[in-house]
Formats: C-alpha cells, structure tokens, sequence
C-alpha cells in the first residue's frame, strides 16, 4: 500500500504538475497573443501638434514618443462625462509610470479649474494629465468612433486601439492592455511591437 500510494504521489509530480503548469502558461500565452491581436488592428498615425496644457506647458507628439498615451475628446469639461471618469481611472491606476500620459482634448476649459482637478486626483509626482485645446482636435482620428472612445496611442505616436469609455468590457479590456504593456515599461525598457521589428 505504501509503495502505491508513493507510485501515485510521483506520478502527480512528473504528470499532473507538469501538465497544471503548461496549462496556466499556455493561457497566459493565448491572453497576450490575443491583446497583441487586439493592439494590431490600426495603423491610424497621431497627427503633430503643439498646444500648451492647463499648466501653460508645451505638449507635442515629439515630447510624447517613447512613452505611451491614451487620448481622449470632450466638448466640455465635466467629472461625470464617461472619458473624464474613465480616464481619472487609469490616470490614478497607471499615471505612476514614467512612459504613460493621459491627453485629454477639450474645445474649451477653464486652466484653473483643470489645474486644480488634477491635482485633487493626483496620486504621486510624475503623473501626467495633460489638458489641451484648440488645433488639431483630433477628429480625424475619432471619425469612425463615438465622442465616448479613448485611443491608446504607442510609443511610436500610433494608434493601437480604440475602447468605449460607456462600455465596461471595453474599459476593462484598456485596463489588461495597460497593465501588460504599459506598466512593464517601468522596469523593461521599451516593448518592441511588430513594426518595429519589420523595420
């Protein structure tokens, strides 16, 4: 009895661990591969621009490469329009990283009110919300999307994808595509997409 129960523990050690562990690599494999999918459906390049935010700061598509952004459009500023909430969000969940800035374009907005909202959901010292107005506002890019989607803009100022800021799935999809992309950036270096690897 003892050897068979010996026989039955080894053979959980050299098959079924094993196999667990394929298992759960092999998902974490198909999860990436399909958000790599996801994050390869555009080829829709941010135009350049060069506007002061609500810090009287110069932002340009030139300050941005090397680091990600997500762009967002609003007619007005409001803390309860879904791309203001949505974007506090990842703003609060992802702004620690050096290699992410939030870019939010508003028709029209009041700098002190922008400063001080900013700083109300701020968590550390390098975060970056970047309000901005004027020229270029960006429809181009949006003009196939609902004035509720978000972009996620790569380090190469390209358009990865679009999600819709009134529909969970989609906001919880960014949030993955973030933290497997995004956040790494923090201790890896620059991720190196498809295009690069063409080049």
């Amino acid at each position: 009895m003892k050897k068979f129960i010996q026989f039955v523990a080894l053979g959980l050690m050299l098959i079924i661990f094993p196999l667990g562990s394929w298992v759960y690599l092999r998902k974490g494999y198909n999860e990436r591969k399909e958000a790599l999918d996801q994050l390869n459906k555009y080829e829709i390049v941010l135009p350049d621009f060069s506007q002061t935010n609500q810090n009287g700061k110069i932002i340009s598509k030139e300050k941005l490469k090397g680091g990600f952004a997500v762009l967002g459009k609003v007619d007005e500023f409001s803390e309860e329009h879904p791309i203001i909430q949505v974007s506090e969000g990842l703003f609060e969940e992802f702004g620690s990283s050096l290699k992410m800035s939030m870019i939010t374009h508003v028709a029209s907005y009041d700098s002190t009110q922008l400063v001080d909202y900013v700083e109300s959901v701020r968590t550390d010292t390098v975060s970056r919300w970047h309000f901005i107005q004027g020229e270029p506002n960006f429809d181009e890019i949006f003009k196939d999307h609902s004035d509720q989607h978000l972009a996620l803009i790569d380090t190469f100022g390209v358009v990865r994808n679009f999600y819709d800021a009134s529909n969970e799935k989609e906001v919880a999809d960014m949030a993955k595509h973030m933290a497997m992309f995004v956040m790494p950036l923090l201790r890896k270096g620059d991720l190196v997409y498809k295009r690069e690897e063409e080049k």
